[in-house]
């Protein structure tokens, strides 16, 4: 049983990542102004994200650092989603 959930997991894993990385390509797509190295790039963050949850996980921290004092920090979720769709924010945050 633990295996069968186990390989659940992952499939639903592979599905969510595979959703992404068609996401990203769409949007490529009709943004027409980026190369295809750029989404290669785009596409390699988003896979070491996915296999290291723990660079998320420290991001997320400092991330959160910068909201000491405040009552409503931006849940972690919502942080991924916009290291998903910006670039520029996801450069910040998510370093190599």
């Amino acid at each position: 049983m633990v295996i069968y959930k186990q390989k659940m997991k992952t499939m639903k894993n592979n599905k969510e990542l595979y959703s992404e990385i068609e996401t990203l390509i769409i949007r490529w797509n009709i943004d027409g102004t980026k190369t295809a190295g750029s989404l290669t790039r785009e596409i390699m963050q988003l896979i070491e994200a996915e296999e290291s949850p723990s660079i998320i996980d420290e991001a997320y921290k400092k991330y959160c650092d910068h909201f000491t004092g405040y009552d409503d920090v931006p849940t972690k979720e919502a942080f991924i989603v916009e290291c998903e769709t910006n670039s520029v924010f996801r450069q910040v945050w998510i370093k190599d």
